[in-house]
């Protein structure tokens, strides 16, 4: 992928929307496969094979461009997905009729941390807050010693 980056420049730089289609395959599909002992697709399999897009012709590269915008979606893209007045509205409705299940906004401004928030274990835990649980693990990790 390095040598076809910046047409084997060895300048740095964004990969080709099917190399970073093929990393993000890599690493979020195809490692958590493998590790659950699962082999990926054949078909994945192929699409990872091909060499870059420009030099393929035919079904092959018909079939890269679908499973890169399957498996990637360009941040800067200017082609968003955009909803329709029906989904829109759907949605919309679907909130108004489960307020319940909305988040409610924190009364904790973003990035604070505050150790006396309540946390749930279980009940053998109920009551802890995270300080508590550090001085617990610590002397439980010095008895063991």
């Amino acid at each position: 992928m390095r040598n076809r980056q910046a047409n084997g420049l060895s300048k740095s730089g964004r990969y080709k929307a099917e190399d970073t289609a093929r990393l993000k395959y890599i690493h979020c599909t195809g490692f958590p496969l493998i590790q659950k002992g699962l082999l990926p697709l054949p078909h994945d399999i192929h699409m990872l094979e091909l060499g870059a897009l420009e030099t393929l012709r035919g079904q092959d590269k018909v079939n890269l461009e679908q499973w890169v915008r399957k498996h990637y979606s360009d941040p800067r893209s200017k082609n968003k997905v955009q909803l329709n007045d029906m989904q829109q509205t759907s949605i919309l409705e679907w909130c108004s009729l489960n307020t319940q299940l909305l988040s409610k906004p924190s009364s904790v401004p973003a990035g604070v941390v505050t150790l006396k928030r309540k946390l749930g274990f279980g009940d053998e835990m109920t009551g802890y807050n995270l300080k508590r649980l550090l001085v617990s693990a610590r002397i439980h990790s010095h008895s063991k010693q």
